[in-house]
């Protein structure tokens, strides 16, 4: 009977120890390394979209050309780059944009940008040959580079006075900044804290979290969502989302 006891003792003892050990050991279930694309389209575009085609309407009609014209969003891609977020046992964090993502993402966006210049000269072009009485109609692009006997890209260079895809990929970097300049901008670091599906984050490691300003998040097996919490400044935030994460590490 007593060695009986005494092995009870000594598995209840054992077991108490394995517990305040569990106990001393539990971190944060979101802890680790998270990567997903975050759908920016909205952030990039907004209402430029519109505003870019009222434009092209107005230079036409000032032109005293009456021409339909497909909207710019019809030739612009999905912009969503991968983004990698790692939260310590330390309380810090980082989120940080995949360069070769990012990169792509931009090449996918000035080559809508290309297809729709192209387009929005073509039909120019073409409406102003027919409007000098050169021909009745155009029929394509194959047949407005035959009447111009240049090809449409030479004819956009000439326009310009260079490359006119480096000549869009220079006002790009002008208007929104170099690929490098971007990744600085959507990068960031700081401290978090994660607790009862609320997520705080500091703007930087030289700051605590602010208690007002948190998101929601929620973990299914290896799937990190983050739902926008508490009203945040500006209405970027709400463009973006829930964001959606995989757990790679």
């Amino acid at each position: 009977m007593n060695r009986m006891k005494k092995l009870l003792a000594l598995l209840l003892v054992l077991a108490l120890g394995l517990s305040l050990a569990a106990c001393g050991s539990a971190k944060s279930d979101i802890v680790g390394t998270w990567q997903g694309r975050i759908d920016m389209t909205e952030v990039i575009s907004g209402d430029n979209y519109n505003e870019y085609d009222d434009l092209f309407k107005e230079l036409i009609s000032s032109a005293g050309y009456e021409l339909e014209l497909n909207g710019l969003s019809n030739y612009m891609s999905r912009f969503d780059p991968l983004f990698i977020c790692v939260f310590n046992e330390d309380s810090s964090y980082s989120i940080t944009v995949d360069e070769a993502s990012l990169r792509a993402e931009l090449e996918e966006f000035k080559a809508g940008l290309v297809d729709y210049f192209r387009y929005f000269y073509a039909e120019l072009f073409s409406k102003t040959l027919v409007d000098l009485g050169v021909v009745e109609q155009v029929s394509g692009v194959e047949e407005l580079e035959a009447i111009m006997g240049v090809s449409l890209d030479e004819a956009l260079n000439e326009c310009v006075g260079m490359e006119f895809s480096l000549y869009l990929s220079q006002t790009m970097d002008k208007n929104m900044g170099s690929p490098q300049k971007i990744m600085e901008e959507l990068n960031s670091e700081g401290k978090y804290k994660a607790k009862d599906g609320k997520l705080w984050l500091s703007a930087g490691l030289e700051y605590n979290v602010d208690p007002e300003s948190y998101d929601y998040y929620s973990i299914a097996g290896n799937i990190l969502t983050i739902e926008e919490g508490s009203p945040s400044e500006g209405e970027v935030s709400a463009m973006v989302y829930p964001l959606v994460f995989e757990k790679t590490a």
